[in-house]
């Protein structure tokens, strides 16, 4: 049974750079869980119908893929999570997470910083900028 959602995210406007950077940093992430991610822009449904409007997205061998549209100007997550151990809720904060996390890292790359990011425990990201004295700039 396909179960096709759309949900919408708390991001307010959209930079498709930044998606497609997101989406690559949450399948290197998802890598270390569920074998062959990749990102592309064509994801299904249970019945192996495409989805459309997908700017971004990521599948696997044993995920049928999440998308990233952009509806109105805005970002909203597609997916059918249907008999999937990754649930359309649980990317939905791993994407909103993930995409703050890279745009502040660039607003503090372009302010000069040096940047790192760790993720920690309940998916949340810990986002270090450092300039001064013995760390470049």
């Amino acid at each position: 049974m396909s179960q096709l959602r759309r949900c919408s995210v708390k991001i307010k406007t959209v930079n498709e750079q930044l998606l497609k950077q997101t989406m690559e940093s949450i399948a290197k992430f998802l890598a270390t869980h569920f074998g062959n991610v990749r990102v592309t822009d064509k994801v299904g449904d249970f019945y192996a119908r495409d989805i459309r409007g997908v700017v971004t997205g990521i599948v696997a061998d044993s995920i049928r893929g999440f998308g990233i549209a952009v509806q109105d100007g805005k970002p909203i997550i597609v997916g059918d999570d249907y008999m999937q151990e990754l649930t359309i809720q649980k990317f939905t904060n791993m994407f909103e997470n993930f995409y703050t996390a890279t745009c502040m890292q660039q607003a503090l790359q372009a302010m000069g910083y040096q940047v790192n990011a760790t993720l920690l425990p309940k998916m949340e990201i810990a986002v270090r900028g450092v300039r001064g004295a013995g760390y470049g700039t």
